[in-house]
């Protein structure tokens, strides 16, 4: 027995791996989350993950009993023979013309007609008298990977891929040809547990140059990625050499578990694949535990501070401030000119949309496409696409959300009860000046026209009509009233000022959070989620 055989064909950790169906489950959740996010911009690597669990569940769904054994190799190195030996029958057809195997030949130890059909397998034989050590093996001898004809070398990049135990079937002419390392032995190094490799024709070298062949093989294995290579090096015309392979798949056989062992590894590959695999970026980055995706607090303070300058919060609590004068005197004012402010345009009627605004526009777009920056360090171009579009897409949707926030802020709300005490104080000044003027024109109507005496009806105080002191009291007690008021609007417009930016600035930063920070947010825990998925799928707890 080897010492591979010893180690078994799956890792030895301190805790067990989860297992292998609840695996697929998280990967096929993993897909899911990355589909929420990634809109197409994962190069294909979600369909393909997809495929993994489909093919892992149908795979599953047949059993575990049977382990699926492929014969692959080049041309002429003696894979069929070896095919037929290990059957005990001419099944296969041998010889040195390319292409030999032009169709895939299928053997099994035991019934195993379902996963035949799954393999896609017409020509297939059942070991009559079956070794029991060998129940539940099927054998497949694929086309030569190096066929001129396309057909076969599709066929086997399809069967590799559904392959429990791959046995590579080298010859010493070509087991250093750089298509065999570079299109099948590297991309599959993390099957490497997987893995025999034949190097046949061992009767035609000596036994020191079947050593040194053996060694330059491993040599070039490890240089592809395979840890521990185990080449057999046999003869499939005297058989020397042949037991230690149909020990090795006896082993792999009895084991049950070359059929997982394979599930396992598509997954932990795919997983690979769709992993960012940035923790040591976010460490660099110095990012708090919301994680990558996420805006970094600093960054969306800077966000807010830069949207409200854009549409313009200083200005609008300005706005804020006059609006509020103006409703002041337009309440407290003396009556008589009040008519004159009214067809004044008022402040908050000049206040422009923010989205009306092509120079808002654009200093929004600048402060998002900053933020999205800021969340996207250390983050692949996927995931910083995302980020992008959650940040700049929603240009329009911030502004649409920021309309009515400096419109609201600005208006006066409920009236002070100040301006009822001026407005009380006003209407008795202009009773007053009202009395007096029409008790005068009442005296000038009399004595002009009506040739009455008048002095009866203009009493004196102090030298002067009385209606005269009532006239000018009036007028006096308005105009200082309405002097005083303004006073008062002036120093209480300073806090609304102070009150009104405070207000719009937090309006601002709940809009912003709501519509950029709260979804970055998400993103970024879903980024956790998948994470830690995708760690259960690779085998992790």
């Amino acid at each position: 027995m080897s010492a591979r055989r010893g180690r078994g064909l799956g890792p030895v950790d301190a805790s067990p791996p989860p297992p292998v169906e609840q695996r697929c489950a998280a990967l096929g959740d993993a897909i899911a989350v990355a589909r929420r996010h990634l809109g197409g911009r994962d190069g294909g690597l979600l369909d393909e993950a997809t495929a993994v669990v489909d093919r892992s569940r149908e795979r599953l769904g047949l059993g575990t009993h049977h382990t699926v054994v492929v014969l692959a190799g080049p041309t002429g190195a003696g894979k069929s023979t070896l095919y037929n030996w290990l059957c005990g029958a001419e099944l296969s057809q041998t010889g040195v013309r390319r292409p030999t195997t032009g169709e895939t030949h299928g053997c099994s130890w035991g019934e195993a007609g379902a996963l035949l059909d799954w393999l896609r397998i017409r020509r297939r034989h059942e070991v009559a008298e079956a070794d029991e050590r060998l129940d539940g093996l099927v054998l497949l001898d694929l086309p030569d990977f190096d066929s001129t004809v396309a057909a076969h070398r599709d066929e086997v990049d399809r069967l590799v891929e559904l392959a429990d135990l791959f046995v590579w079937v080298v010859d010493p002419r070509k087991y250093a040809d750089e298509s065999f390392h570079h299109n099948y032995v590297a991309p599959l190094a993390a099957y490497g547990h997987l893995m025999r490799f034949v190097l046949t024709k061992r009767d035609l070298l000596g036994e020191e140059e079947a050593r040194s062949c053996a060694a330059d093989l491993r040599r070039r294995l490890v240089d592809d990625g395979i840890e521990a290579p185990e080449v057999l090096p046999v003869s499939v015309t005297s058989g020397l050499g042949l037991e230690d392979v149909i020990g090795e798949i006896r082993a792999v056989v009895a084991e049950r578990a070359a059929m997982v062992a394979r599930v396992e590894a598509d997954l932990a590959a795919a997983a690979r694949r769709l992993d960012p695999g940035e923790e040591a970026a976010d460490r660099k980055a110095g990012r708090d535990e919301r994680g990558p995706g996420a805006l970094p607090e600093r960054a969306a303070a800077d966000l807010v501070a830069a949207v409200a300058e854009a549409v313009g919060v200083d200005a609008a609590a300005e706005v804020a401030a006059a609006q509020y004068r103006r409703e002041a005197n337009l309440a407290t004012g003396w009556p008589p000119t009040r008519w004159i402010r009214r067809w004044r345009r008022a402040p908050i009627a000049a206040m422009s949309k923010p989205s009306a605004s092509s120079v808002a526009e654009a200093k929004v777009d600048q402060a998002l496409r900053a933020a999205a920056d800021a969340a996207s360090v250390g983050i692949d171009d996927a995931w910083r696409g995302s980020i992008r579009e959650r940040c700049v897409g929603r240009r329009a949707e911030l502004l649409a959300s920021l309309e009515g926030v400096l419109g609201q802020s600005a208006r006066v709300g409920a009236r002070p009860a100040w301006w009822a005490a001026g407005a009380a104080v006003q209407g008795a000044a202009l009773v007053c000046a009202a009395v007096g003027l029409v008790w005068l024109l009442i005296a000038a109507v009399g004595g002009g026209f009506l040739h009455l005496d008048t002095d009866p009806l203009l009493p004196r105080w102090r030298g002067a009509p009385i209606p005269t002191w009532l006239l000018a009291a009036g007028v006096a007690l308005g105009l200082a009233t309405a002097a005083v008021c303004a006073g008062v609007a002036r120093a209480v417009g300073g806090g609304r000022r102070r009150r009104a930016l405070a207000l719009m600035r937090e309006r601002v930063a709940g809009v912003v959070v709501s519509d950029i920070v709260a979804p970055l947010d998400a993103m970024a825990a879903d980024r956790r989620e998948l994470r830690r998925l995708l760690a259960v799928a690779r085998g992790g707890s």
